[in-house]
Protein backbone atom coordinates (compact mmCIF):
# COMPACT_ATOMS: atom_id res chain seq x y z
CA UNK A 1 0.00 0.00 0.00
CA UNK A 2 1.27 3.63 -1.03
CA UNK A 3 -0.18 6.24 1.23
CA UNK A 4 1.72 8.74 -1.33
CA UNK A 5 -0.93 7.04 -3.83
CA UNK A 6 -3.98 6.69 -1.71
CA UNK A 7 -3.49 10.78 -0.64
CA UNK A 8 -2.91 11.66 -4.09
CA UNK A 9 -6.17 9.35 -5.56
CA UNK A 10 -8.51 11.06 -3.07
CA UNK A 11 -7.61 14.66 -3.46
CA UNK A 12 -8.43 14.16 -7.26
CA UNK A 13 -11.98 16.00 -8.68
CA UNK A 14 -12.96 12.68 -10.14
CA UNK A 15 -16.53 11.15 -10.52
CA UNK A 16 -17.29 8.59 -7.44
CA UNK A 17 -17.15 5.52 -9.39
CA UNK A 18 -13.54 6.52 -11.13
CA UNK A 19 -12.32 7.47 -7.60
CA UNK A 20 -13.10 4.44 -6.00
CA UNK A 21 -11.31 2.28 -8.83
CA UNK A 22 -8.31 4.45 -8.69
CA UNK A 23 -8.64 4.44 -4.36
CA UNK A 24 -8.53 0.90 -4.54
CA UNK A 25 -5.52 0.77 -7.35
CA UNK A 26 -3.29 3.42 -4.83
CA UNK A 27 -4.22 0.74 -1.75
CA UNK A 28 -2.71 -1.82 -4.37
CA UNK A 29 0.27 -0.09 -5.56
CA UNK A 30 3.95 -0.68 -4.20
CA UNK A 31 6.39 2.16 -3.76
CA UNK A 32 6.98 2.82 -7.27
CA UNK A 33 3.20 3.55 -7.33
CA UNK A 34 2.75 0.00 -9.35
CA UNK A 35 0.32 -2.66 -9.49
CA UNK A 36 -1.67 -5.53 -10.94
CA UNK A 37 -4.81 -6.95 -9.38
CA UNK A 38 -6.94 -8.72 -11.31
CA UNK A 39 -10.16 -7.26 -12.24
CA UNK A 40 -12.38 -9.78 -10.14
CA UNK A 41 -9.87 -8.83 -6.98
CA UNK A 42 -10.75 -4.81 -7.84
CA UNK A 43 -14.57 -5.38 -8.99
CA UNK A 44 -14.96 -7.48 -5.39
CA UNK A 45 -12.80 -4.47 -3.48
CA UNK A 46 -15.15 -1.60 -5.07
CA UNK A 47 -18.36 -3.51 -5.64
CA UNK A 48 -19.20 -3.22 -8.98
CA UNK A 49 -19.23 -5.88 -12.01
CA UNK A 50 -16.02 -6.71 -13.44
CA UNK A 51 -17.05 -4.57 -17.07
CA UNK A 52 -17.76 -1.67 -14.96
CA UNK A 53 -14.53 -1.94 -14.10
CA UNK A 54 -12.58 -2.52 -17.38
CA UNK A 55 -14.73 0.48 -18.78
CA UNK A 56 -13.39 2.26 -15.63
CA UNK A 57 -9.96 1.68 -15.85
CA UNK A 58 -10.62 2.73 -19.63
CA UNK A 59 -11.76 6.27 -18.61
CA UNK A 60 -8.92 6.36 -16.05
CA UNK A 61 -6.27 5.46 -18.89
CA UNK A 62 -7.77 8.22 -21.29
CA UNK A 63 -7.61 10.94 -18.30
CA UNK A 64 -3.90 9.91 -18.17
CA UNK A 65 -3.93 8.93 -14.34
CA UNK A 66 -3.22 6.10 -14.91
CA UNK A 67 -0.79 3.49 -18.20
CA UNK A 68 -1.72 0.56 -18.23
CA UNK A 69 0.90 -2.23 -19.31
CA UNK A 70 0.08 -6.25 -20.40
CA UNK A 71 2.39 -8.79 -18.91
CA UNK A 72 2.50 -12.38 -20.14
CA UNK A 73 4.04 -15.06 -17.64
CA UNK A 74 7.79 -16.52 -18.25
CA UNK A 75 6.14 -19.92 -19.08
CA UNK A 76 3.86 -18.95 -21.29
CA UNK A 77 -0.04 -17.71 -20.85
CA UNK A 78 -1.13 -13.98 -19.81
CA UNK A 79 -1.56 -12.39 -16.81
CA UNK A 80 -3.11 -9.22 -14.95
CA UNK A 81 -2.44 -6.19 -16.44
CA UNK A 82 0.38 -3.58 -14.86
CA UNK A 83 -1.18 -0.15 -13.69
CA UNK A 84 1.22 3.09 -13.01
CA UNK A 85 -0.53 5.28 -11.65
CA UNK A 86 0.68 9.20 -11.98
CA UNK A 87 0.90 10.15 -8.53
CA UNK A 88 1.40 14.14 -8.15
CA UNK A 89 0.01 15.09 -10.92
CA UNK A 90 -3.04 16.81 -11.65
CA UNK A 91 -5.80 16.50 -13.86
CA UNK A 92 -5.26 19.58 -15.88
CA UNK A 93 -1.00 17.72 -15.88
CA UNK A 94 -2.50 14.87 -17.12
CA UNK A 95 -5.25 16.11 -19.50
CA UNK A 96 -4.54 14.62 -23.43
CA UNK A 97 -3.84 16.69 -25.93
CA UNK A 98 -4.36 16.87 -29.61
CA UNK A 99 -2.81 14.31 -31.94
CA UNK A 100 -0.93 15.66 -34.85
CA UNK A 101 -2.51 19.35 -34.66
CA UNK A 102 -5.72 17.60 -35.68
CA UNK A 103 -7.72 18.48 -32.81
CA UNK A 104 -9.14 15.38 -32.47
CA UNK A 105 -9.19 14.55 -28.33
CA UNK A 106 -7.24 11.13 -27.98
CA UNK A 107 -4.70 9.89 -25.12
CA UNK A 108 -1.49 7.80 -26.92
CA UNK A 109 -0.34 6.12 -23.52
CA UNK A 110 3.57 6.18 -23.68
CA UNK A 111 3.76 2.79 -23.59
CA UNK A 112 1.33 2.55 -27.38
CA UNK A 113 2.78 1.03 -30.15
CA UNK A 114 1.45 1.95 -33.47
CA UNK A 115 -0.58 -0.49 -35.74
CA UNK A 116 -2.22 1.28 -38.99
CA UNK A 117 -4.26 3.44 -38.04
CA UNK A 118 -4.49 2.64 -34.23
CA UNK A 119 -2.41 2.87 -31.22
CA UNK A 120 -2.44 -1.07 -29.06
CA UNK A 121 -0.84 -1.61 -26.10
CA UNK A 122 -0.18 -5.52 -26.84
CA UNK A 123 -3.35 -7.06 -24.83
CA UNK A 124 -3.39 -4.32 -22.35
CA UNK A 125 -5.43 -0.59 -23.76
CA UNK A 126 -5.89 0.62 -27.53
CA UNK A 127 -6.68 3.85 -28.27
CA UNK A 128 -8.03 4.82 -31.65
CA UNK A 129 -7.05 7.72 -33.16
CA UNK A 130 -10.46 9.27 -34.56
CA UNK A 131 -12.76 7.86 -31.56
CA UNK A 132 -10.07 8.76 -28.57
CA UNK A 133 -11.87 5.62 -26.41
CA UNK A 134 -9.49 3.14 -24.74
CA UNK A 135 -10.33 -0.72 -24.88
CA UNK A 136 -9.79 -3.15 -22.41
CA UNK A 137 -8.49 -6.91 -24.55
CA UNK A 138 -10.17 -9.23 -21.95
CA UNK A 139 -7.40 -11.62 -21.62
CA UNK A 140 -5.07 -10.36 -19.36
CA UNK A 141 -6.96 -8.54 -17.21
CA UNK A 142 -8.79 -11.78 -15.82
CA UNK A 143 -5.93 -13.29 -14.57
CA UNK A 144 -6.43 -13.61 -10.80
CA UNK A 145 -3.53 -12.11 -9.33
CA UNK A 146 -2.88 -9.63 -6.60
CA UNK A 147 -0.06 -7.25 -5.75
CA UNK A 148 2.43 -8.95 -4.52
CA UNK A 149 3.98 -7.51 -1.35
CA UNK A 150 7.40 -9.61 -0.85
CA UNK A 151 9.67 -11.48 -3.49
CA UNK A 152 8.76 -14.70 -3.38
CA UNK A 153 11.87 -16.34 -5.69
CA UNK A 154 12.90 -19.11 -4.43
CA UNK A 155 10.28 -19.44 -1.13
CA UNK A 156 10.16 -22.41 -0.09
CA UNK A 157 6.37 -24.23 0.33
CA UNK A 158 5.10 -25.23 3.57
CA UNK A 159 6.41 -29.07 4.48
CA UNK A 160 3.31 -31.54 4.07
CA UNK A 161 3.00 -34.54 6.08
CA UNK A 162 2.27 -38.25 5.70
CA UNK A 163 -0.54 -41.29 6.34
CA UNK A 164 0.80 -43.71 8.74
CA UNK A 165 1.73 -47.02 7.68
CA UNK A 166 0.58 -50.58 8.47
CA UNK A 167 4.09 -51.82 9.00
CA UNK A 168 5.10 -48.44 11.03
CA UNK A 169 7.21 -48.72 14.00
CA UNK A 170 8.65 -46.09 16.49
CA UNK A 171 11.83 -45.00 16.68
CA UNK A 172 13.77 -47.10 20.14
CA UNK A 173 13.89 -43.78 22.05
CA UNK A 174 10.06 -43.55 21.99
CA UNK A 175 9.54 -47.09 23.20
CA UNK A 176 12.37 -46.48 25.65
CA UNK A 177 10.50 -43.30 26.83
CA UNK A 178 6.86 -44.64 27.19
CA UNK A 179 8.44 -47.70 29.06
CA UNK A 180 9.87 -45.78 31.91
CA UNK A 181 6.97 -43.56 31.95
CA UNK A 182 4.05 -45.93 31.55
CA UNK A 183 5.31 -49.26 33.07
CA UNK A 184 1.91 -50.17 33.52
CA UNK A 185 0.66 -49.91 29.64
CA UNK A 186 0.35 -52.82 27.54
CA UNK A 187 2.11 -51.55 24.59
CA UNK A 188 1.55 -54.26 21.75
CA UNK A 189 -2.49 -53.78 22.70
CA UNK A 190 -2.27 -49.69 22.65
CA UNK A 191 0.17 -50.08 19.14
CA UNK A 192 -2.59 -51.75 17.88
CA UNK A 193 -5.05 -49.07 18.56
CA UNK A 194 -3.18 -46.65 17.01
CA UNK A 195 -2.33 -48.08 13.72
CA UNK A 196 -6.41 -49.08 13.31
CA UNK A 197 -7.16 -45.79 14.16
CA UNK A 198 -4.60 -43.73 11.86
CA UNK A 199 -5.00 -46.02 9.12
CA UNK A 200 -9.08 -45.51 9.22
CA UNK A 201 -9.19 -42.20 9.78
CA UNK A 202 -9.80 -39.47 6.36
CA UNK A 203 -8.71 -35.81 5.96
CA UNK A 204 -5.98 -33.36 6.33
CA UNK A 205 -5.46 -34.74 10.28
CA UNK A 206 -4.92 -38.16 8.95
CA UNK A 207 -1.31 -36.85 7.81
CA UNK A 208 1.26 -36.16 10.70
CA UNK A 209 5.13 -35.07 10.08
CA UNK A 210 6.51 -36.62 12.85
CA UNK A 211 4.60 -40.10 13.49
CA UNK A 212 7.43 -41.43 16.10
CA UNK A 213 5.88 -38.41 18.87
CA UNK A 214 2.41 -38.88 17.71
CA UNK A 215 2.78 -42.55 18.64
CA UNK A 216 4.43 -41.12 21.58
CA UNK A 217 1.73 -38.80 22.72
CA UNK A 218 -0.82 -41.60 21.96
CA UNK A 219 0.57 -43.77 24.59
CA UNK A 220 1.49 -41.14 27.32
CA UNK A 221 -2.68 -40.42 26.86
CA UNK A 222 -3.36 -44.16 27.12
CA UNK A 223 -4.60 -45.54 30.76
CA UNK A 224 -2.04 -48.07 32.52
CA UNK A 225 -3.45 -51.50 33.41
CA UNK A 226 -3.78 -50.75 37.14
CA UNK A 227 -5.13 -53.22 40.19
CA UNK A 228 -8.60 -52.08 41.26
CA UNK A 229 -10.36 -51.95 44.23
CA UNK A 230 -12.75 -55.00 44.89
CA UNK A 231 -14.04 -56.21 47.63
CA UNK A 232 -12.83 -59.13 50.15
CA UNK A 233 -14.59 -61.80 48.76
CA UNK A 234 -13.75 -60.91 45.30
CA UNK A 235 -10.12 -60.38 45.61
CA UNK A 236 -9.26 -64.16 45.87
CA UNK A 237 -11.35 -65.59 42.86
CA UNK A 238 -9.73 -62.89 40.99
CA UNK A 239 -6.12 -63.52 41.38
CA UNK A 240 -6.74 -67.24 41.27
CA UNK A 241 -8.42 -66.80 37.84
CA UNK A 242 -5.32 -64.76 36.96
CA UNK A 243 -2.88 -66.77 37.99
CA UNK A 244 -4.64 -69.82 36.13
CA UNK A 245 -5.35 -67.77 32.74
CA UNK A 246 -1.27 -66.25 32.92
CA UNK A 247 -0.38 -69.81 33.12
CA UNK A 248 -2.65 -70.78 30.12
CA UNK A 249 -2.41 -68.34 27.51
CA UNK A 250 0.55 -65.73 28.01
CA UNK A 251 4.24 -66.50 29.39
CA UNK A 252 5.80 -64.61 32.50
CA UNK A 253 5.84 -61.07 30.71
CA UNK A 254 3.46 -60.99 27.50
CA UNK A 255 6.29 -57.60 26.44
CA UNK A 256 9.32 -60.03 26.78
CA UNK A 257 8.16 -62.83 24.77
CA UNK A 258 10.14 -63.71 21.65
CA UNK A 259 8.91 -62.21 18.34
CA UNK A 260 6.89 -59.65 20.31
CA UNK A 261 7.66 -56.21 18.56
CA UNK A 262 8.63 -54.61 21.85
CA UNK A 263 10.21 -57.54 23.17
CA UNK A 264 13.83 -56.08 25.13
CA UNK A 265 16.50 -57.33 24.22
CA UNK A 266 18.28 -59.57 26.38
CA UNK A 267 21.48 -58.15 27.75
CA UNK A 268 19.99 -54.29 27.33
CA UNK A 269 18.53 -53.98 30.34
Amino acid sequence: MSNEAITWAFGLRLPMNEKFVLVALADYADDEHSCFPSVNKTSERVGVTPPTVRKLVSKLAERGLVEVQSREHPHGGSMSNRYILAVGKTLDECRPTSVNGGGLDSYPPANLAREGGKSVTGGGVSSSQGEGKAVFSTVTLNEPSNNPKTNLVGARSAPKGQRVTEDFMPAQKHIDKIRRMKPGLNLEVEHTKFINYWLSKTGKDATKLDWGRTWENWMLTAKEERPQDYKPGYQKRLEYNTHRFTQKYQPENPLNQPGSIFAIERGTE
